[in-house]
């Protein structure tokens, strides 16, 4: 039974990554791998550069196993970060929990079952940081005894993040069960981690130069107050008593995660979340058009969802954020065009350009109407049994994406014009391109969401987190965000960048024509097709 469930959760993850499509032939299949091989090099190949900044200094001074040590608490930091709230959505809010408990199954194998797709996620993520950290200290000294190590504690750190994503996963699904606002509260203590990683990272020079005045003390307080982490930096240096000491400790820690999950796991699912009883009051709700109400659902479900929010709207906070550090650091950034300005004036002309492309790649992080139309999974018959034409229900997703994005983008350029003194035509022709290419955004991700779309899903990460569709928007987005650079600096010689911006916002608008086109005919009648 174990060996089947297994399978299940395995098929479920297969179907997640693929494009929907049943009937999938072989070069989609090759395409698919390649494309997911090209992104997994490009993010470990940034990882590669963090390991070098910090490997460099510490191996230098035979610091190694504190360089491991670091390295691997930031694995496991970041990949619990990513995981952080999809253990909760896996193991406790499954769709079919309820389901295969009704089947003469035991709960602890579908825990571990669950557990075992999880563990698969969780070694994708910490291979991205921890693979390239092993792989520079190897090619600074080489030494198999790390290489040996370094691939036992590839395992061995995934098991950890496991750990303690299934722990912060118990804890949101207590705290979905106890306040009607969880996914706010979710979203909170999301942020809170996310901004302590950033501060993290943008003071780590100052904390690598503590390292290294302070490599010996540090060594000596570590092993006599904080041993554990002392061990795991030694046992990565190629120690096999420390790494079989590491190895039996974790796999301990994870035997008890399974037990306390097996008593805890019955008891979430069966708790009901109190509420207070409510006096009735007789309110009359205002008469909404078709598409409003459409979009106040839109809206529910987006605000219901932490995985959902804080997966497709965090660009919405990082548009906010770089709006106002613009205005803090304009001093800063003049400076910083200055020198440009000192290396061609003309390089000038390309901001207004670099300002759409930054804002470009940013709302592909806004890719709410993407999982949209998957999220209806059950719900799909219900939708489609409403008097509303196909074709509302599309526009309610595309709208509210639109407006959720719009105010936001235009708050992020209107700092960036003031902080970079861009006056005139200039910068209402660059409001103007932001409300148009926010336009062009939202129908490319119902297109997305159209064609992506797998209503089969037993856990709300397969269409946000999982969903193929959400990772080629976002790949996508960046190339886009690179070609209008590139196209405004190669043609500039010929075309200035504003006469190239009125040509862009031009192209834009065809294919809005095009998509809106797409979508109040083909969209509609591919999206009753779905069921």
């Amino acid at each position: 039974m174990l060996k089947a469930l297994i399978f299940k959760q395995l098929q479920e993850l297969m179907y997640s990554y693929s494009r929907g499509n049943k009937k999938k032939d072989s070069k989609k299949g090759f395409s698919l791998i390649l494309f997911l091989a090209g992104l997994y090099l490009l993010l470990a190949f940034s990882m590669f550069s963090m390991a070098a900044l910090l490997g460099q200094p510490l191996l230098s001074i035979n610091a190694d196993w504190l360089y491991y040590l670091i390295m691997g608490v930031m694995a496991i930091v970041v990949s619990t970060f990513v995981n952080a709230f999809q253990s909760s959505a896996v193991i406790y809010n499954a769709k079919d929990n309820d389901l295969l408990l009704s089947m003469p199954i035991k709960p602890i194998y579908i825990i571990i079952a669950r557990m075992f797709t999880m563990y698969i996620s969780c070694i994708a993520y910490s291979s991205m940081l921890w693979i390239p950290s092993v792989i520079f200290a190897l090619l600074y000294r080489f030494d198999v005894n790390v290489l040996i190590s370094g691939i036992v504690l590839l395992f061995v750190i995934s098991l950890i993040v496991l750990i303690l994503s299934s722990l912060l996963g118990y804890f949101v699904a207590i705290l979905s069960r106890k306040f009607k606002n969880q996914a706010f509260i979710s979203v909170i203590i999301t942020l809170g981690l996310l901004g302590a990683y950033y501060y993290f990272y943008f003071n780590l020079n100052n904390y690598l130069n503590t390292l290294l005045a302070n490599v010996i003390l540090i060594g000596g307080t570590l092993e006599r107050k904080a041993f554990p982490l002392y061990a795991f930096g030694k046992a990565a240096t190629g120690n096999y008593l420390y790494l079989l000491g590491v190895i039996l400790v974790v796999l301990v820690l994870f035997a008890i995660l399974c037990i306390f999950i097996n008593i805890s796991f019955m008891k979430v699912l069966t708790s009901t979340a109190s509420e207070k009883k409510k006096a009735f009051n007789n309110v009359y709700s205002k008469k909404r058009s078709a598409i409003n109400a459409l979009m106040g659902r839109e809206l529910k479900q987006f605000t219901s969802i932490s995985v959902y929010m804080m997966n497709c709207g965090l660009g919405l906070i990082l548009m906010v954020f770089a709006g106002v550090f613009a205005i803090i650091k304009k001093a800063y950034l003049l400076e910083y065009v200055a020198q440009f300005e000192m290396i061609s004036p003309e390089l000038l002309e390309l901001i207004p350009i670099v300002i759409l492309a930054i804002m470009v790649s940013i709302i592909t992080l806004n890719c709410m109407a993407i999982p949209s139309v998957s999220l209806e999974g059950n719900n799909y018959w219900l939708v489609r049994s409403l008097p509303v034409e196909s074709r509302d229900v599309l526009e309610a997703k595309r709208q509210i994406e639109f407006k959720l994005n719009i105010g936001p983008a235009i708050f992020m350029v209107l700092c960036l014009i003031y902080a970079l003194n861009i006056e005139g035509l200039m910068a209402v022709v660059l409001i103007i391109a932001t409300v148009i290419y926010t336009i062009l955004l939202s129908y490319f991700h119902i297109f997305l969401g159209v064609k992506g779309a797998k209503l089969e899903w037993t856990s709300v990460t397969v269409p946000v987190k999982q969903n193929m569709n959400v990772m080629i928007d976002v790949f996508a987005g960046f190339l886009i965000s690179f070609a209008l650079v590139g196209l405004a600096y190669k043609t500039m010689t010929f075309i200035k960048p504003p006469y190239l911006m009125f040509i862009l916002m031009i192209i834009a608008l065809l294919f809005i024509f095009i998509l809106n086109k797409w979508m109040n005919n083909k969209g509609a009648r591919e999206f009753e097709k779905l069921g």
